[in-house]
């Protein structure tokens, strides 16, 4: 399938919500060798999504690449944006992804947006605003016991199409792909580097992705479709304890 070349703004997902909870790639949203990070507190809101929003939308109309960060929780709101070319990123540091300055004053730097709240007008509605994240916590742990208990059905179902797997064809294939697509190139010195998003999320309104932004400046795109387990890799990877061991 052949791509056009697409726009400079992308948009993906530095946390999920998955069977083993709120799993955060935070850390991955800018290289360590960012030139600025602006880290924005306050509480729910404030304004950080608006705020980094529209400085994103202005620095893309003046012709840079910029990467939206979408919140997994809240379909509407911003985690973070990234300008790629400069190395500078605004990051949400508030939970659940709390993110504070490793490099204070060199690199990074606090904005806190809940100096400008009306804590009067807040204070009226505490037992309100107290009932709601309640509610919102125990709808999120809800949740997570249906992933867990999803989880459990789709590995069944992941074991049982991979010991039916024909893995001699599934190679075959694979040569196919890499000598038509891979073929011609040589090997890169030094080896590239490794960034983890999620280029989709489970939301309170549904799966949601924005794939033709991850992909759409690429040359061309290979899909490839398959029932859980038919990836012959299946058997030797394991993805769980992974998760465990880096989760944020």
């Amino acid at each position: 399938m052949t791509m056009p070349h697409g726009p400079r703004i992308r948009r993906l997902f530095p946390g999920g919500n998955t069977a083993y909870g709120f799993y955060s790639f935070y850390d991955q949203i800018i290289a360590p060798d960012a030139t600025r990070i602006l880290v924005i507190k306050g509480g729910p809101g404030v304004g950080k999504s608006s705020f980094m929003g529209a400085i994103a939308k202005e620095m893309a109309g003046r012709g840079f690449a910029a990467e939206f960060m979408h919140c997994s929780s809240d379909n509407d709101s911003l985690d973070g944006v990234v300008f790629p070319e400069i190395r500078v990123a605004m990051i949400d540091g508030t939970a659940p992804h709390v993110f504070d300055p490793k490099n204070p004053g060199c690199v990074d730097e606090i904005l806190h947006l809940g100096d400008y709240w009306d804590e009067a007008g807040i204070t009226r509605h505490k037992e309100a605003i107290l009932a709601v994240n309640r509610e919102v916590g125990r709808l999120f742990a809800r949740a997570y016991r249906f992933l867990r208990a999803a989880k459990e059905i789709r590995d069944a179902w992941s074991t049982a199409n991979a010991e039916h797997l024909r893995l001699g064809a599934t190679n075959i294939l694979a040569d196919a792909l890499i000598g038509k697509h891979l073929g011609g190139l040589t090997l890169a010195d030094p080896p590239g580097k490794i960034r983890r998003l999620f280029a989709s999320a489970l939301t309170p309104d549904g799966p949601r992705n924005y794939l033709p932004t991850v992909f759409g400046d690429a040359r061309e795109l290979v899909v490839l479709t398959g029932r859980p387990g038919t990836g012959p890799w299946h058997r030797d990877v394991r993805c769980a304890p992974d998760l465990r061991r880096s989760r944020a």
